[in-house]
């Protein structure tokens, strides 16, 4: 067993991230039902276009600038390796 240390901060991101991911379904399924508390966001037709696109585009967004850091990182990490000739 590997016993290299893990920060904390790692180990809530990532708890973080498994929770997000396990309940956006229980999300959508609300959203959709249409007994939501967010009457707000209704459209027209009685669904969550708005919200749901809006949502959308904030997690794509948010998985772009992930994408970005992680190369950058590696990107670093690998900079910073010393060639082994």
């Amino acid at each position: 067993m590997d016993y290299t240390p893990i920060s904390t901060r790692r180990v809530l991101v990532a708890f973080a991230l498994t929770a997000f991911v396990a309940l956006l379904p229980v999300f959508y399924v609300l959203l959709q039902s249409g007994h939501a508390p967010l009457s707000y966001f209704v459209d027209a037709d009685g669904g969550y276009g708005g919200l749901v696109l809006g949502a959308g585009s904030v997690v794509l967004t948010a998985s772009l600038i992930g994408a970005l850091m992680l190369t950058v990182a590696v990107g670093r990490r690998m900079v910073r390796r010393p060639s082994r000739a």
